[in-house]
Order: C-alpha cells, then sequence, then structure tokens
C-alpha cells in the first residue's frame, strides 16, 4: 500500500467572534478518550485517512494523544461537541515541537455538514490567539478534498519549510 502524501499547513492565530453557541460545546480533557476512541472510528473508517485501526485501537490512538503523545495536550485550545450522549465532534490541539499542531480534526458522519468542524477550529484559532500562540500548523492528506476545503476557507496555506513538523 502507498502511504499517503500529506502537506503541512498553518493559519495565524485570530480572534474570531463567537457568532453562534453550540449545544453542548465545551474543552475537551483527557478523561474524554474513552467516548472519543468511538468518535475517531466512526469518522475516520473508509476514508483516505484511515488506517484500519480496529474500536481499541482508536481508544489507544485518543488515550496516546491526550497524554502526551503528538506533545503536550492543549486543552485551553482542544474542544468538542457533544450530542444525543455522545461526542460528535472534535478539534484536538497537542504542543508538537514547540509549535501547536491540530492532531484531530474529526466529526462523526452522521453529523457532518452542520459547521461543527469549522466551529471547533477557529474556536481553537481563537484560543490560540488569547494564549498568544501566532499560529496553528496541521497535516492534511492529499486527495482529502472536504478537509483541503474547509483548512483553505479557515485560512490555512502551505507551511514554510523551516517550520514544517
Amino acid at each position: 500500500m502507498t502511504k499517503p502524501v500529506r502537506h503541512w499547513l498553518f493559519a495565524e492565530t485570530r480572534e474570531i467572534p463567537l457568532a453562534v453557541d453550540a449545544p453542548g460545546f465545551r474543552n475537551v480533557s483527557v478523561e474524554d478518550a474513552e467516548a472519543l476512541g468511538p468518535l475517531m472510528d466512526r469518522a475516520y473508517t473508509n476514508t483516505i485517512d484511515w488506517e484500519r485501526e480496529t474500536p481499541e485501537q482508536c481508544v489507544e490512538e485518543m488515550r496516546g494523544t491526550l497524554t502526551g503523545k503528538y506533545g503536550p495536550f492543549l486543552d485551553r485550545a482542544s474542544f468538542l461537541i457533544e450530542t444525543e450522549g455522545r461526542i460528535v465532534s472534535a478539534s484536538l490541539v497537542t504542543l508538537y515541537k514547540e509549535m501547536p499542531l491540530l492532531a484531530f480534526s474529526m466529526t462523526d458522519p452522521d453529523f457532518q455538514g452542520r459547521g461543527y468542524g469549522r466551529f471547533l477550529i477557529e474556536r481553537s484559532l481563537s484560543a490560540l490567539f488569547a494564549a498568544a500562540s501566532p499560529a496553528l500548523y496541521l497535516a492534511v492528506t492529499e486527495g482529502n478534498s472536504s478537509a483541503q476545503r474547509l483548512y483553505a476557507r479557515l485560512g490555512f496555506r502551505t507551511a514554510p519549510e523551516s517550520t514544517r513538523l
């Protein structure tokens, strides 16, 4: 199987006024790992980013993310939306190699198209701005056109070579 090509992007952080409140919106905590696993499983299965993880591996990946696998977890810049008793969208930010990294942005397929991903990433950008972090970085898989369009609308562009993680 061919290794996917990932592009490093960044956006300058900025204050983004909260246009609408999302019910069930809150910061992510380490205790959310067990509930984030099923979201990861649903959000990634059969997509270009799916690496054939089992549901148990998804829980382990979330546990690892929240406990430092990709650098210190930034709970103040990580958010989720919970509805119908489950987490349906999340934006997880870590400090990877001294730079804020959007480690995961995921939305349950049943809840896509409602603007949850955009809302949560905007909240992450605003939280990082308030914390005096100048930029947010991410890696997007070539061919993930819906994510690429979203990131472009949010102001993400190709990261300079010197800042690629």
